[in-house]
C-alpha cells in the first residue's frame, strides 16, 4: 500500500515539478501534493508503530520503509516553505490534525490550507527547486530574498544574477544549473 502511494506522490511531484516550471501551479495542484504526503506519512507512521512489535523479525520491512521514505520528510517541508513561508509551522500543525475522511476531500484541504474553496494561481517561492542546483544554502537564501519566487529566477538575464551575486564564476555555474534543471523537468526525469 505504502509503495502504491509513493508511486503516485512520485507522479504528482514530477507533475508539479512541470508546472513550477510553466509558473502554472494552482492551489488544487499542492492540495493533491499535499494530501498524499501526508497519506503517506501517517502510513508510515502505522508501519513503524507494527515495526516496534516485531522487533528484530521486522528488519527487511524496517529497510524497505526507510528506502520508500528516503527525503520525503525534507520534501515535504520544503514544499510546505515553498507555498506556506511563514505560516509552515501553522500549516504543518492543521495537516497532522485532520482526520483522514477529512484529509481525503481536496476542498477540504483548500478551505483549510489556502482560506478559500476556488482554485486560484500561486508561485513557489523556490527553496526546493534551487536545493537542487550547486549553490551554498545562504547563497540560495540571498538568491530567494532577491526574486522571491521561483518563476523570476528562471526568467531572470546574467545581468539580474550578477546584479545579485556579482562573481561571474559562480552566475555562469548557476545558469548551467538553471538549464540543466529544466530540461530534466520538462523531459520528466526526477531532479
Amino acid at each position: 500500500m505504502l509503495e502504491k502511494q509513493k508511486e503516485i506522490f512520485s507522479d504528482l511531484l514530477s507533475h508539479l515539478n512541470v508546472l513550477e516550471m510553466n509558473n502554472l501551479v494552482m492551489t488544487s495542484d499542492i492540495c493533491n501534493v499535499l494530501q498524499r504526503m501526508e497519506i503517506i506519512k501517517r502510513i508510515s507512521d502505522v508501519v513503524k508503530r507494527y515495526l516496534i512489535e516485531l522487533g528484530k523479525e521486522g528488519t527487511i520491512i524496517s529497510m524497505r520503509l526507510k528506502e520508500l521514505t528516503k527525503n520525503f520528510s525534507k520534501d515535504r517541508d520544503m514544499i510546505l516553505r515553498d507555498y506556506f513561508g511563514a505560516k509552515f509551522y501553522r500549516i504543518d500543525s492543521a495537516l497532522s490534525e485532520m482526520s483522514f475522511d477529512f484529509l481525503l476531500e481536496n476542498s477540504n484541504l483548500s478551505r483549510t490550507l489556502f482560506e478559500e474553496l476556488h482554485d486560484r494561481p500561486i508561485s513557489p517561492r523556490g527553496l526546493r527547486v534551487m536545493g537542487k542546483t550547486s549553490l551554498l544554502e545562504k547563497d540560495v537564501k540571498v538568491l530567494l530574498n532577491h526574486f522571491n519566487t521561483l518563476d523570476k529566477i528562471f526568467d531572470s538575464s546574467k545581468d539580474d544574477l550578477l546584479k545579485v551575486f556579482k562573481n561571474e564564476d559562480l552566475v555562469d555555474s548557476l545558469i548551467g544549473d538553471l538549464q540543466s534543471l529544466r530540461e530534466k523537468i520538462l523531459s520528466g526525469k526526477r531532479i
